[in-house]
């Protein structure tokens, strides 16, 4: 299975380049988020539009579903493979790892900077 994590203190994002990327060469869509409501929820991205206006279109789009989903895409993989360094936004340096198929894994990061992790046990 592939991954994509981030190798850089800060966290994970893409840059807008990628999510025109997505948008553009793997059909995602994007929807606005206006007075507590989506304009349609099964989008892939949300936008404020508030925050548009300020800072450009893409510059507040986020993936909005389950974390796990968006880092294993295929979309999400084929994109930081083909636009390399440009997929990241400015404090990412996004990197795609593969794990055996069989083992259960988690993100580890401190201050946005992760690795993948085999689940264990733990009791506090």
């Amino acid at each position: 299975m592939k991954v994509v994590i981030n190798r850089k203190f800060g966290g994970f994002g893409i840059s807008d380049k990628a999510t025109e990327w997505l948008i553009n060469e793997k059909g995602w869509t994007l929807t606005h988020y206006t007075k507590n409501d989506l304009a349609d929820p099964d989008a892939d991205f949300v936008a404020n539009d508030e925050h548009i206006a300020m800072l450009g279109l893409y510059s507040f789009a986020h993936w909005w579903r389950s974390e796990n989903e968006l880092r294993c895409h295929p979309d999400l993989i084929a994109c930081i493979k083909s636009l390399g360094s440009k997929a990241n936004s400015r404090f990412a340096d996004l990197k795609v790892v593969e794990i055996a198929d069989d083992v259960e894994w988690k993100f580890e990061e401190y201050d946005g900077l992760e690795h993948i992790a085999e689940k264990h046990r733990t009791w506090d």
